[in-house]
């Protein structure tokens, strides 16, 4: 990953910043990026985005025939606000190893009773309940959608994934003037 970065770099596609004395990470500079607006695309009064309306568009007329590319992307929730037994059900599909689905047999009509889908889950998305100690071994990609308060609760947060030695990814997003970008929390 290192050499890939650096190949990047000598592009000027990154930049090497040194986060601590003795860790670096990468920026992106804003010349490497170059936003075009696309097509507009009338909308009753207003103009949309081109590219938008069209998939949500094509969504819809796929659904409407009872068929969709769009159906292998199943996402789902996993917060305080979703039952308790539901929550455990949507770990097994996501863990989806041999004792998941056989705990997801014996348990399939009460699944299907709920609602829920019976099937491989390839994304969740979690509120800090993720923290309380739920084991997915497969897990090997952590997004935060911002940074944690406190160091502590970014290493429970990223240290869901990549157990037992395997490589995890983790992304954090922080924007300026966010209550969550300040200098203090931008290199935790």
């Amino acid at each position: 990953m290192a050499g890939l970065m650096e190949l990047v770099a000598r592009e000027g596609l990154v930049l090497p910043w040194k986060v601590e004395d003795d860790f670096h990470g990468w920026r992106l500079p804003p010349a490497a990026v170059k936003l075009i607006p696309g097509e507009a695309v009338r909308q009753g009064k207003a103009l949309g985005n081109r590219y938008f309306h069209d998939l949500y568009h094509a969504i819809a007329a796929d659904l409407k025939r009872g068929r969709s590319s769009y159906w292998g992307m199943e996402s789902r929730e996993h917060t305080a606000q979703v039952p308790q037994k539901q929550r455990e059900w949507r770990e097994w599909r996501f863990r989806y190893e041999e004792d998941d689905r056989q705990k997801i047999d014996e348990r399939r009509a009460d699944i299907k009773a709920a609602g829920e889908p019976d099937q491989f889950l390839p994304a969740l998305f979690c509120s800090p309940t993720m923290e309380l100690g739920v084991d997915i071994s497969a897990l090997n990609t952590v997004y935060l959608r911002n940074v944690p308060p406190t160091p502590a609760n970014y290493a429970q947060r990223a240290g869901r994934a990549g157990r037992s030695g395997q490589a995890a990814v983790i992304m954090a997003y922080c924007a300026a003037q966010s209550p969550h970008a300040s200098t203090s929390s931008s290199a935790d």
